[in-house]
């Protein structure tokens, strides 16, 4: 069970802090915090640019390279790598044909 605090009720005085496996406060600012792997991703201009080429359904890779303009092989094949890494697309191959992108 996580040591996450209730949420305060409207007009108390402390605002409910998260607490990291090292008892330290949950901190973006803190190497640690977790929602800091989160902020580094979606600060990435590709990261956000190919969620919302994925927004409404899977695509290959040669789709996406086609409607992320200005955008390498190279640097698509990276950050699907790094997004893939941390869960946050997933690469699955149907019936035989390339790769796509969820």
């Amino acid at each position: 069970m996580s040591d996450v605090q209730p949420r305060p009720l409207p007009g108390s005085v402390r605002p409910a802090r998260a607490r990291l496996d090292d008892g330290h406060r949950a901190d973006v600012y803190r190497e640690a915090c977790p929602a800091r792997q989160a902020l580094d991703r979606l600060a990435d201009k590709w990261s956000m640019l190919i969620v919302g080429a994925l927004q409404d359904e899977p695509r290959r890779f040669g789709q996406l390279r086609d409607s992320v303009e200005g955008i390498s092989e190279k640097m698509l094949t990276q950050t699907l790598r790094s997004m893939e890494r941390d869960g946050l697309v997933e690469r699955r191959a149907d019936d035989g044909y390339p790769r796509s992108v969820t």
